[in-house]
């Protein structure tokens, strides 16, 4: 099938709502903002960074919930509302007044709002219009649409700090999420129709959605591998600089080496998607995804330039990899009828690392005075989690799943 057989308009739609998603509008930003907020209000960063956690928690609940129910009501009409609301939660923040109980209300409902509008949500309406080329299109309207927002926002954040002040910066933020996310969602999103003549699923499957994901083990596999591990990968993102500061590399190469890391990470998931499309077995991800594991012994212990690009490089397309395979695995598992509550599911795992790790990464270097022994216990746990992949067995859907018999395999 054609990308641009009907659908450009939907991937296109898709691309856009993922520049002004979460990511890119409160996480690429947040250290833009970190600086200014402790000095105007004279709060200590540690208490500002909490509000990751905040949502982090709030997230872990809301994902599962908004899929939910797009999987009942359809994705569009979630995504209108969740770009309006997270719009308003992130203007509100300029009306910070000193008081950390404000800061931390209004973050959690930024990371309530926030999973409205989300990746994960974007992701099921592209799965529902896509079947050959599916991994291709969730590659390209995640990876390149998170990519260019979390290169703009920033960007605007601190040109707009700059010259009228952080609170002017919020609503500057603000302002792009609405004024993208919603017309883009009102004039060119659509949920897919229900197709009854498509093929069949590989295997059959059991004609109930009552079955516990408890009893599923190719989602535990997939949460924790992949979940938790794209999660995992984004915090190491996250922790470029101290890591390569600790052995003295200054902040223009770091920020050369974490650039390089994001363009990777962007270039490969939509490599990634395409090779997921082509070849039928799961395990093309292993090797790929193992590279993460040579990308941190190259950062944690490489001495030159062109070894710690090498090291950025690696992990880049080993996060690139995860994050291709996250919504592809769900589609190709759990078909669509469930999609988006499955990978809202996933997603909360992923939000519960970005969360919870950077709080036992830094308190592990506060402990030892190094993040070399955390280093290692990572490269310990992406190993298993690689190895975890080979127990997905065949997929149980074709890339044609009957969107009105499609039911999770979980037996």
């Amino acid at each position: 099938m054609n990308l641009a057989n009907g659908r450009l308009p939907i991937l296109a739609g898709a691309t856009i709502g993922n520049m002004v998603s979460i990511t890119p509008a409160v996480y690429s930003v947040f250290g833009t903002f970190l600086i200014p907020l402790s000095k105007a209000f004279d709060w200590p960063r540690a208490k500002i960074s909490a509000v990751l956690g905040i949502i982090a928690l709030i997230g872990a609940v809301t994902y599962p919930l908004a899929g939910r129910f797009a999987d009942r009501y359809g994705a569009k009409g979630i995504l209108l509302l969740g770009f309006l609301s997270f719009s308003l939660a992130l203007g509100s923040l300029a009306l910070l007044d000193g008081r950390l109980s404000q800061l931390y209300v209004i973050y959690a409902f930024i990371g309530f709002t926030g999973a409205l509008p989300s990746t994960a949500l974007l992701s099921k309406l592209i799965a529902g219009w896509f079947e050959s080329n599916r991994g291709l299109a969730l590659s390209i309207s995640a990876g390149v649409g998170n990519a260019i927002g979390t290169i703009m926002m920033p960007v605007l954040a601190a040109v707009l700090i700059a010259n009228a002040g952080w609170r002017v910066a919020y609503l500057g933020i603000a302002a792009v999420v609405f004024c993208l996310g919603l017309p883009v969602t009102f004039f060119l999103l659509r949920d897919a129709p229900s197709r009854r003549q498509a093929i069949q699923p590989l295997e059959s499957a059991p004609d109930s959605t009552q079955a516990s994901l408890a009893n599923a083990p190719i989602f535990w596999v997939v949460l924790i591998a992949i979940g938790v591990g794209a999660g995992s990968s984004t915090v190491i993102f996250s922790h470029i600089v101290p890591i390569l500061a600790e052995h003295g590399v200054g902040i223009g190469e770091a920020t050369a080496i974490l650039s390089v890391f994001a363009l990777a990470t962007a270039v490969w998931q939509v490599i990634m998607g395409y090779l997921l499309d082509r070849y039928g077995t799961p395990r093309i991800v292993i090797p790929l995804y193992l590279l993460v594991m040579p990308g941190l012994g190259l950062l944690e212990w490489g001495t030159t330039t062109p070894i710690l690009i090498l090291g950025g490089a690696s992990l880049g397309v080993a996060c690139g990899t995860q994050f291709a395979a996250l919504p592809f695995f769900v589609a190709r598992y759990f078909g669509i009828r469930q999609f988006g509550f499955v990978i809202g599911l996933i997603y909360a795992a992923v939000i519960a690392t970005q969360g919870t790790l950077p709080v036992l990464l830094d308190a592990s270097f506060d402990i030892l005075r190094s993040y070399q022994p955390a280093i290692m216990v990572a490269e310990a746990l992406f190993f298993v989690f690689g190895l975890m992949l080979f127990l997905l067995p065949k997929y149980r859907f074709t890339a044609y799943e009957n969107n009105t018999k499609d039911v999770i395999p979980l037996a």
